[in-house]
This record gives C-alpha cells, structure tokens and sequence, in this order.
C-alpha cells in the first residue's frame, strides 16, 4: 500500500495519493500515513489540512523526523517561519544526520535574517556530506557568507557551487554574481 502511495507521490498525482491514504487511515492511523498524506496536501498548497496531518503524526510518533520537518515546511508556507525553524529545530534534535535538514534550517535562518546561525548550520550539513558533497549546501554557505561580509569567502563556495552543479537552475544567476564581483574587483 505505502509503495503505492509514494509511486502516486513520485508521478505528482497528488489527489491520486491522498485518496489512497484516506482509505489507508481509515483502517488505522499511523505517523507515516499522516506523514505522507501531509505530503500530498503541502503539494495542493492545501498547507491548514497538511498541518493537521503532520500535527497528528508528531503526536503519535514525536520521534518522528519527518513528521517535524513537514510541520515546519507546513508553518513556513502558511506565513509562520519562526515556527517552521522551531519545528526544523525539533527535526535535528530527532534525527541529526541528514545533511538536507542542515541545508533547509541554514535557508529558513537566513530568511529571518540570521546568517551567522545560517553559517553555522550550513557548516554542520557540509560535515555530515564527508566524500558525497551536498552542491546546494555550497550556495547557502555562499549567500551566509555574503551577508555576513565576507565577500571573497563567498565568492569561492559559489565556484565550489557551480564546479558541481554546472547545469542547476540557478547557475545563471550565480555566474553573474561572480562576473559582477570580478567586475568591481580586477585583482583578484
């Protein structure tokens, strides 16, 4: 059943999903069905009903990581993203080790205007990476950087950037940033 739900989730048939995990829940509730009908909801910008979902899974399973970080993308979309940082903040207490959660807190602080904290979080995913480096975690260390003023630092995670991912979506606009900022600054 939960491998057809995540087939439904893989090809985007949100709907499709979320009426397979109604019928699923009405057999019996469990943290990863909530999880993942929260999933088909975020995906319907339906963020109320997704929230309640993600909310009944942390409460049946509050070890449950990915309950957490649904709630907090739930409370980011729904215009809460303080609470959306104490739901991720939740998350990497419950389950530390995936790199993606670092990344996402080190986005969601930059937003509240907290790039020293973003900086600090950013650098906690890139250790977990170790060999298997995480090219998007580069770029947020990139615009932490920036913000903090240290620009020449931050110039050098955006090339680590785009030498792995020369082809993500935004490789354009970070090679104009580095064209702009070797523009101003001939010497380097």
């Amino acid at each position: 059943m939960i491998e057809l739900v995540e087939e439904r989730l893989q090809r985007r048939d949100w709907a499709g999903a979320e009426r397979q995990l109604d019928h699923a829940l009405g057999r019996g509730d469990t943290a990863r069905l909530r999880v993942l009908r929260g999933k088909a909801r975020l995906a319907q910008a339906r963020h109320a009903a997704a929230r309640e979902d993600f909310d009944r899974a942390a409460a049946l399973d509050p070890g449950d990581a990915d309950a957490w970080v649904g709630r907090s993308l739930a409370r980011r979309l729904a215009g809460d993203p303080a609470g959306g940082d104490e739901d991720l903040a939740t998350a990497a207490a419950t389950r530390p080790e995936p790199a993606s959660l670092w990344e996402l807190r080190a986005e969601w602080r930059l937003e509240l205007g907290d790039p020293r904290g973003g900086l600090d979080d950013v650098d906690r995913g890139l250790a977990l990476c170790g060999a298997r480096p995480r090219p998007r975690l580069h770029l947020v260390r990139g615009a932490a950087l920036q913000l903090v003023g240290e620009v020449e630092q931050a110039m050098r995670e955006y090339e680590r950037f785009l030498a792995l991912t020369p082809e993500a979506p935004e490789a354009g606009q970070v090679r104009e940033l580095l064209r702009q900022f070797r523009e101003a600054n001939p010497a380097r």
